[in-house]
């Protein structure tokens, strides 16, 4: 009647596959959550209880979504789940107050998470897991227990030093929740999405000076999400920086210590100016889009009122060296020229601030056209970045990586896309990119969709790849099996620069080495589903060692 099994974390389970990983391997750190699945197939309504002293619980469902695209049908890569459309286990959410939930006969997951208390000493630790079915009755008919195995070493894990950032949207939180952007109610939204960004172990945001011109067909426009009020009478601009202000302070609040300036040009080839709204002479419109030119004219007179003005602000508000200035996304090798151009228009009122752009061409380094280049995970010319010393280099992936590389896709195993982490340490990057926090678009953002009946923009994208969030009732963002494999992607990382720092470099990279039985690369890394738990409790016994 009731078959109850604890799994590992790092499987997927399916509702018409019969679970496979039962060694689970749990060891943390201060800082970490220890997590695994409680898999249980019963007809009728099942109530999961969890007992862990030194720890409080959390027990969610693993809900299956719908996924149309789960890879290109042209990708020549077997590490996926599956490559047919269906349902796939992806979205966590919350168990009601009862505790209960109904199993109608086929597989369901529960996620478990244990958080240590603030006291709670190191050792070995026994989680009791109760599984109890109840018939149509509600009467008890079945009661499992399971213990599950924790080893905690209360030593911190340390700060993060890796600059990451998950491209946020603001309009997209306005579009459907049904608020005006930056209301009152909106802000109350913004805030919960930016925690949530934050305790994933995202420390860099996109902030919107003005509505960011990404993922916008051209003539297009999206949701007006401005922060920089902006006036011109008789030909005079003059600027509000108060929601700037409001967005810093809530940010640094929230965990967030870098700050993305959104792009000063339009995506793909910079082009055109960004969508900037202003009151002209007492009339509120649009000043720039997609018809005014990147160089020269109007706009090259704007930024030349704004960006010194800017420039003194972020230093008034202590944020300046934690800055980023964006010019496009992902021009390509065709465009450095202009690229360069329209660099060189801004870049000459923002003396000592830095530009980033995610871009795949060594070129555009090499001619200093930008200062830190963030080339995708997958680029021919990365041997060049790495082999240029380039400082603060990083990766970004997206809907192209979809061979052989980690990516965040929800066909994707969970290992590869928790396997980032260890990628990150073994190269020493300092920066990582995805463009897709919450993007909840059709591609080009086209029309708004719903999330939770569309994982892939609508077939523009392999599903996941728009969103590791999904936007739950109330404004509170629900998590995901991707979020909880990035989230542990980043305490791996900080948990191998914690045994750095106690022994060196070339020990931890020994450590790995051994442990994956070779050398690590983007492409090239253990597939099996018990290598990174094996290799973490591992690190985590030589850091107990030396502490």
């Amino acid at each position: 009647m009731l078959d109850c099994r604890i799994i590992s974390p790092q499987e997927k389970i399916f509702s018409d596959t019969e679970p496979k990983c039962e060694n689970v391997n749990i060891s943390i750190l201060k800082g970490e959550t220890a997590s695994f699945q409680v898999a249980v197939k019963a007809l009728g309504t099942v109530k999961l209880s969890v007992e862990a002293p030194g720890f409080v619980s959390k027990v969610r469902r693993v809900v299956e979504v719908p996924v149309t695209v789960p890879i290109w049908p042209d990708c020549e890569d077997d590490d996926y789940l599956r490559r047919e459309p269906g349902l796939f286990p992806d979205l966590l959410r919350e168990v009601d107050e009862s505790g209960k939930a109904k199993v109608c006969g086929w597989w369901r997951a529960f996620w478990v998470d244990l958080e240590p208390e603030e006291n709670t000493p190191s050792g070995q630790y026994m989680a009791n897991v109760t599984v109890s079915l109840l018939d149509w009755n509600g009467e008890l008919s079945e009661t499992v227990t399971r213990t599950v195995p924790v080893c905690y070493t209360a030593v911190a894990l340390p700060p993060q030093k890796l600059k990451h950032t998950k491209w946020f949207y603001c309009d997209c939180l306005a579009d459907y929740y049904g608020v005006e952007a930056f209301s009152e109610e909106h802000w109350a939204i913004v805030e919960n999405f930016v925690r949530s960004a934050a305790k994933m172990g995202v420390n860099m945001l996109l902030t919107p000076l003005f509505t960011p011109p990404l993922d916008t067909y051209v003539g297009g426009e999206r949701t007006t999400v401005q922060l920089i009020g902006v006036r011109r009478d008789g030909g005079k601009y003059s600027f509000d920086f108060s929601a700037l202000e409001r967005w810093v302070k809530m940010c640094l609040e929230c965990g967030i210590e870098y700050f993305e300036m959104s792009h000063l040009y339009t995506q793909w080839g910079a082009t055109s100016a960004p969508k900037v709204m202003a009151t002209v002479d007492g009339e509120y419109r649009r000043l720039f889009g997609w018809e005014t030119p990147a160089i020269g004219g109007e706009y090259a007179e704007f930024l030349s009122c704004f960006l010194p003005e800017l420039a003194g602000e972020l230093h008034r508000l202590g944020i300046a060296d934690r800055c980023r200035f964006h010019v496009s996304d992902e021009p390509h090798e065709d465009h450095l020229d202009h690229y360069t151009a329209v660099r060189d228009q801004a870049k000459k009122y923002l003396p000592g601030f830095k530009f980033m752009d995610a871009l795949s061409n060594y070129e555009f380094y090499d001619a200093g056209a930008v200062d830190c280049p963030v080339p995708a995970s997958d680029s021919g010319d990365l041997p060049k970045f790495l082999a240029g010393n380039v400082p603060d280099l990083g990766i970004y992936y997206c809907c192209g990586q979809t061979k052989d590389v980690s990516n965040v896709f929800i066909a994707m195993p969970f290992q590869r896309t928790r396997i980032l982490g260890l990628q990150l340490y073994v190269y020493d990057l300092k920066v990582f990119l995805q463009w897709g926090f919450n993007f909840y678009n059709a591609q080009v953002s086209r029309y708004r969709i719903d999330p939770y009946a569309v994982t892939d923009a609508d077939e523009a994208f392999p599903a996941g790849d728009p969103f590791v969030v999904y936007p739950g009732a109330n404004g509170v963002p629900e998590e995901s099996l991707r979020y909880m494999a990035m989230r542990q992607a980043m305490h791996d990382l900080r948990a191998l620069q914690l045994l750095e720092s106690l022994s060196d470099r070339e020990f931890v990279l020994d450590l790995i080495r051994t442990e994956a039985g070779g050398e690590i690369t983007l492409t090239d890394y253990p597939r099996d589903i018990g290598f990174l738990p094996r290799l973490r409790a591992r690190v985590n016994a030589e850091i107990a060692a030396r502490s």
